[in-house]
């Protein structure tokens, strides 16, 4: 059972990212590459350049809705998302003169309102360290 649930976990998240990428292609972005590690050692699912030339890195965080916590409503999935703003900060400050990309997460759900993980990464986005874009699982699901 579990080597199914990994399966079928990793197929979600393979058409979910594919069509994050599709989504933000049609909002004017170049993809650069899938699967690509920044310099600080965070891997982006998605690194993309907007038309001005500027990076972002997308993490995408999927779910089914069989799942009873998709997406950013999986609490492993706050704290990797912290983690990996963590890490990126700190190379940042390492490297103060290089230019950190602008760091995305799509995500099939968020948290619900007013619990403490909502509130966490509402602070994340308010002080400008990530930004949030809630996308829906395409509606041909994964077989």
């Amino acid at each position: 059972m579990t080597d199914n649930f990994q399966a079928r976990s990793v197929e979600i998240g393979k058409t979910y990212e594919s069509h994050v990428a599709s989504y933000i292609e049609s909002m004017g972005f170049t993809i650069v590459g899938l699967n690509v590690e920044h310099p600080s050692g965070v891997q982006f699912d998605i690194h993309a350049k907007d038309n001005l030339g500027f990076e972002v890195g997308v993490e995408c965080k999927a779910g089914s809705h069989e799942s009873k916590w998709p997406g950013m409503r999986r609490t492993d999935n706050v704290w990797k998302v912290g983690g990996y703003l963590f890490q990126m900060a700190h190379w940042g400050r390492k490297n103060p003169d290089a230019v950190m990309p602008r760091y995305v997460v799509a995500t099939t759900d968020m948290p619900e309102s007013g619990t403490k993980w909502a509130r966490m990464l509402q602070e994340w986005q308010l002080y400008g360290h990530v930004e949030f874009m809630q996308i829906p699982y395409p509606t041909e699901r994964a077989a």
